[in-house]
């Protein structure tokens, strides 16, 4: 995976660890300290893993979507984690990101604005 920019990818199963480290990253610099229930377990059984159709959004079970962000040299750089949901004010659709991660050494080079 190299090229000139970061690339994004919505994540398979095989990355649950990477999506764990990254929320537990995320988690001690937001809140040091602070304790994550999540585990790869937990994430494996309650995230998509293919890109959102009709039929994936109406699981019962699975609920969010993760995307990796990818270097150009192909390190992971970051997490995005969001949801769909419905705004009764406005009675529309709309997405809810729950968390945008991307790792300190990647950071104010544009990666969270992909």
């Amino acid at each position: 995976m190299s090229s000139d920019s970061p690339s994004i990818r919505y994540a398979g199963v095989q990355d649950v660890p990477l999506i764990l480290r990254s929320i537990k990253e995320a988690a001690e610099e937001q809140a040091p300290g602070a304790i994550v229930a999540a585990t790869e377990e937990r994430l494996a059984k309650t995230l998509h893993f293919e890109p959102p159709s009709a039929d994936s959004a109406l699981s019962p079970t699975r609920f969010a979507w993760a995307i990796l962000i990818y270097s150009p040299e192909g390190e992971a750089a970051g997490l995005l984690v969001y949801l769909h949901n419905y705004s009764t004010w406005t009675a529309a659709p709309g997405v809810c990101l729950k968390e945008l991660y991307v790792v300190p050494k990647y950071r104010r080079y544009g990666y969270g604005r992909m």
